[in-house]
């Protein structure tokens, strides 16, 4: 039988399967068992008869020697044929036992072949997750990147506000700018100044 890789199962499934087994094992140890104990016993009743037998043809006279000699000779042969009829069944049975442990091979062989597909599969899938994670930024350079062009977007939105702020002024200077114009336009403010 192939062996099993139970490796990436855990406990529990392994401890499912390993019932699963025992459960079949026990059912076939007592088959035989019954079968045994069915052959003990009629054994045991052929033995009882037979002594019976023997008691009283030991017991009778020569005359009647004979006939328990033919009457025994008969029974003997109806005992060998019912001997053979138990021995076809039990090897009946044997070869379907057989069959099934090979059926429970095979399926065992399909499984491992499954599992061993299932292991590449998940080789892959563990090399393609490993390079996921090369690739992947971290929170930390994320936030340091994020607050980079912040600072960057803020130092322009400054700039602007100063040429806004100088254009305004130099209207202002010009007189080509109303006072009130040039007030509403410097209290717009794009960014809090700290």
């Amino acid at each position: 039988m192939a062996h099993l890789n139970f490796s990436f199962m855990d406990q529990a499934d392994k401890t499912e399967i390993k019932g699963m087994l025992q459960e079949f094992s026990d059912k076939a140890d007592k088959r035989f068992e019954e079968f045994s104990d069915k052959a003990d016993k009629r054994f045991e009743e052929f033995s009882d008869k037979a002594d019976k037998r023997f008691e009283e043809v030991s017991d009778k006279t020569d005359e009647r020697f004979n006939m328990a000699d033919k009457r025994f000779n008969e029974f003997s042969a109806k005992t060998d044929a019912r001997f053979e009829e138990v021995l076809t069944a039990v090897n009946d049975f044997a070869n379907k036992v057989e069959e099934r442990f090979g059926e429970v091979n095979q399926r065992f062989d399909r499984v491992d072949k499954r599992f061993d597909n299932m292991d590449k599969r998940f080789d892959r899938l563990e090399g393609r997750v490993g390079h996921l994670e090369n690739q992947m930024v971290t929170k930390d350079y994320l936030d340091q990147k994020l607050a980079d062009r912040q600072g960057s977007a803020v130092l322009m939105i400054r700039k602007e506000d100063e040429k806004v702020n100088t254009l305004v002024n130099k209207l202002r200077e010009e007189d080509s700018l109303s006072a009130p114009s040039a007030q509403a336009v410097l209290e717009i403010k794009p960014l809090a100044r700290a």
